[in-house]
């Protein structure tokens, strides 16, 4: 276990202790020794006692425990962040991009994580009621016998109605062969780099950027000297 997680592990005792606390930090669960299901009943029950005494919840979750960003780590994230998300955290650190527990970070990842936490955020909307949602008049529009697909009802909302995934491909097999079978991993690293390279950097007054990098060149010659 790393020196790191051992500190992790003594912030929560501190924080109960002092009456006026409004956080409580979750620390690193042993996941080495843990399967998804174990981790997702501590981070819910967890929680769930959490936010009943009153407590917010700074929670550490999407540990990917494996090397590559295959299906097994994508499911071990789902799996750890629906615990956090059904324990009704109120942050989330470090929910997406790790493998090897934090060990490594990868970008393919960070951009399917991405699309994990918004399918979330999306199933978390408030149900709304309205004459929209119910859209009694596209029924009466379609008729006994009749299709939805080109109602009015229909046609203004198809766009904007579901959840459109940044990585899944809806394509069929064929279509998906034609296309060149390209994977999840394949299609999020199209998409990251295709972020990086539409990236503008904000602006930043000059001093400001000299006095930060003067900063971060002496730290890392004190962190060199150190070693």
């Amino acid at each position: 276990m790393s020196r790191r997680r051992v500190r992790n592990r003594h912030a929560t005792p501190t924080q109960l202790v002092r009456t006026r606390a409004q956080q409580l930090f979750n620390p690193y669960q042993p996941i080495e020794a843990l399967d998804t299901e174990a981790l997702d009943l501590i981070h819910d029950g967890s929680m769930r006692i959490l936010e009943e005494i009153g407590l917010e919840v700074l929670n550490e979750t999407a540990l990917g425990l494996y090397e590559a960003d295959s299906a097994q780590v994508a499911w071990e994230s789902q799996m750890s962040l629906w615990g956090a998300v059904m324990g009704q955290a109120h942050v989330i650190k470090h929910a997406a991009g790790w493998l090897e527990g934090g060990l490594c970070a990868s970008f393919e990842k960070f951009i399917i994580d991405i699309d994990m936490l918004q399918m979330m955020r999306e199933t978390l909307q408030p149900l709304q009621v309205d004459e929209s949602t119910l859209a009694l008049g596209a029924i009466v529009e379609a008729g006994h016998g009749g299709h939805f697909f080109g109602t009015a009802h229909t046609m203004a909302n198809y766009k904007s109605a579901f959840y459109e995934p940044l990585v899944s491909d809806w394509s069929n097999f064929e279509t998906w062969t034609e296309n060149g079978e390209q994977t999840a991993y394949q299609r999020a690293n199209k998409i990251y780099r295709q972020a990086l390279a539409d990236y503008e950097e904000p602006p930043m007054d000059a001093s400001i950027r000299e006095s930060l990098q003067q900063y971060a060149d002496e730290r890392r010659r004190e962190v060199e000297a150190a070693q």
